[in-house]
């Protein structure tokens, strides 16, 4: 009777170790193969508050904060990107329903966050090491440093199409995430509107 109860001790713990070995085992395929944390932060994600004649930009998660004139308007685009637009922005009439925001007068600038490992954005830390130096021309793009992060910076030049202008493109590897900084100086006042992103670039700051 004690042999029969020894094995039955003996067989329940071998079945409790199988079990605790395929738990673990199923732990680490799904760490291994599960989809990853890809997409983009969405538009009310975004906290936007108002102080000292100025609107202020946080994504908490990220220790992301931005400032922008507080009489310029914010608008939520395809739920994934915020627009700020000056007091005297109009749109271009040739903009058709579903163009992008392009002005006949004033400025326009766009933010949005791309979590690492959403498509197009794993090129950006190997391009950044590949031409480091700050400030260096690297055939499509140039390498800038805002407040000690380094990113990409591009600019198209659309001169000849139905809307002339240029489109400038900043995008900021940090950790895990990709912060995309777009002006859209499209108008009569592409000089104001590029120092007005520049300044906007200037308080950028990125803490995690």
């Amino acid at each position: 009777m004690k042999i029969l109860l020894r094995n039955k001790w003996f067989v329940f713990f071998i079945i409790l170790i199988l079990i605790l070995l395929l738990a673990a085992a199923g732990v680490f395929l799904w760490q291994k193969y599960k989809e990853p944390d890809v997409g983009y932060v969405f538009s009310d994600e975004f906290i936007i508050t108002e102080s000292g004649g100025e609107k202020i930009i946080e994504y908490k998660e990220g220790g992301f904060k931005m400032r922008i004139p507080g009489d310029w308007d914010t608008h939520n685009s395809n739920g994934v990107k915020l627009l700020f637009t000056s007091p005297d922005f109009q749109l271009h009439p040739n903009v058709g329903p579903f163009g992008a925001p392009l002005p006949e007068k004033g400025c326009s600038t766009a933010l949005s966050i791309a979590k690492e490992g959403t498509f197009g954005t794993g090129h950006i830390g190997q391009l950044i090491e590949a031409c480091p130096t700050i400030g260096q021309d690297c055939n499509e793009y140039k390498i800038i440093e805002i407040n000690g992060n380094r990113g990409l910076k591009y600019i198209y030049s659309l001169e000849e199409n139905l809307i002339p202008g240029q489109y400038i493109s900043i995008e900021i590897l940090k950790k895990k995430r990709v912060y995309i900084f777009e002006a859209h100086l499209f108008s009569q006042d592409r000089e104001r509107c590029e120092r007005e992103f520049d300044k906007i670039l200037n308080t950028v700051e990125i803490r995690k």
